[in-house]
């Protein structure tokens, strides 16, 4: 069944990305109208009143275009340092009841890379992002360690030239 979704509070910021999981809990992300921190809410799908129960805004790190993949009660969130190309990763653990997300440090693992996407499938994270001053499209695999909050990345792949790619996984049996 389609879901028609309005979003019932305005937020104030821009560069939004949200990602919803099939027990319908929404994670949203984005970066503040001016200055470097980056902001995260969880969110509910009202089924009956076709809405979103928002909890509160609250900051996670610093950065600027962020994006969110969301699994299960996994997060994680890929952005751009704020003063430089550099991408960041950074994993939490989703409490619904409290609508609060407990995240790791964000690291460092690409130079030089801008207009990321992320997936999440399980414990498998895919990133596809372009090479910054370059139509360069690569992407990247990493398995996650949820209890280190952390994801170990493998190498850097080319797949194509472009700009802005965008990725999604539904099922992944073996990546290589």
């Amino acid at each position: 069944m389609l879901k028609k979704i309005k979003f019932a509070s305005a937020i104030c910021g821009c560069l939004l990305s949200v990602s919803c999981f099939a027990s319908d809990l929404l994670v949203e992300v984005h970066e503040e109208k001016e200055g470097n921190k980056l902001w995260y809410r969880v969110g509910t799908v009202e089924t009956s009143a076709v809405d979103i129960v928002w909890g509160e805004n609250k900051n996670y790190t610093s950065g600027k275009s962020p994006v969110i993949a969301v699994s299960g009660n996994i997060a994680v969130s890929v952005h751009q340092g704020y003063d430089n190309d550099d991408l960041y990763a950074t994993v939490g653990i989703i409490n619904p009841s409290t609508k609060s997300i407990e995240w790791g440090q964000a690291i460092r693992f690409i130079k030089k890379g801008n207009r990321a996407s992320v997936t999440l499938k399980d414990k498998n994270v895919v990133v596809a992002y372009q090479v910054t001053d370059s139509h360069s499209l690569q992407y990247i695999v990493g398995t996650l360690e949820i209890e280190n909050r952390k994801i170990v990345f493998g190498a850097e792949k080319k797949f194509d030239t472009g700009k802005s790619p965008s990725i999604s996984i539904e099922k992944l049996d073996k990546v290589k």
